[in-house]
């Protein structure tokens, strides 16, 4: 199955189209994170079949891809609630801990 990243809600301040994470627990900030090129960079996809996603892969690893469907396939006045919790669940659980 292709995905193809799409910008769902316009131009965004982090790197993704949905978001990046960093771990709170290594940086102070999401610049040093950036700087370490240590972050999960999340994305909005559609598959082959129009079917919306968030895409979460870290950035030293683009390899290892997680996904979550997205509730509502028609987001046009925002992502729900829920989504943009597992969003961030999903790239919370590929941080690298050392």
């Amino acid at each position: 199955m292709g995905y193809t990243k799409i910008d769902l809600f316009g131009n965004q301040k982090s790197k993704g189209t949905f978001d990046d994470f960093f771990d709170t627990e290594k940086y102070m900030t999401m610049q040093e994170a950036y700087a370490a090129n240590d972050y999960v960079e999340c994305d909005f996809v559609k598959d082959d079949d129009g079917i919306l996603y968030i895409e979460a892969r870290h950035v030293q690893f683009p390899e290892i891809r997680k996904y979550h469907e997205l509730n509502w396939q028609r987001p046009f006045f925002g992502l729900d609630a829920l989504d943009d919790g597992l969003g961030c669940e999903l790239a919370v659980s590929m941080f690298i801990k050392s």
